[in-house]
């Protein structure tokens, strides 16, 4: 009986910790996020858009977009963070790090050029709304 309770305990922490914002970019439910902003990866990565971004990029943005709408700002938000820290590979700094003359804002060029408003920045930085589920 005793051994039963462990087991239920330790499948019970699993699934906490699996959806548990920390492990945003890890949970099944960023899963479409991650497959959505794949096709951004390039454009995120180098920091600038020369030109139009690829159709893809902006097709994954629009489902972001619908994500968002359907999951609530917040937690979409936080996949986007996570996935663009884990599975793109922008890195993750300190807020005194960043300079405050930045030229271009990627994120707001990217959405701009997409013809999308996510309702937060695609940078890993940034903090997410607090509003939303």
């Amino acid at each position: 009986m005793l051994k039963v309770n462990f087991f239920l305990l330790f499948v019970l922490f699993s699934l906490g910790v699996t959806i548990s914002p920390a492990n945003a970019g890890r949970s099944p439910e960023c899963a479409p996020v991650a497959v959505n902003l794949h096709a951004c990866a390039s454009v995120l990565r180098s920091g600038s858009l020369n030109g139009k971004p690829p159709p893809e990029c902006c097709t994954g943005l629009d489902h972001i977009q619908a994500l968002a709408q359907r999951n609530g700002l917040r937690r979409t938000c936080l996949c986007v963070r996570d996935c663009l820290a884990l599975h793109i590979g922008l890195p993750r700094v300190s807020m005194s790090e960043i300079s405050p003359d930045l030229e271009a804002d990627i994120s707001t060029e990217l959405q701009a050029a997409c013809g999308v408003n996510l309702g937060f920045s695609l940078d890993v930085n940034a903090p997410c709304p607090t509003a939303g589920k």
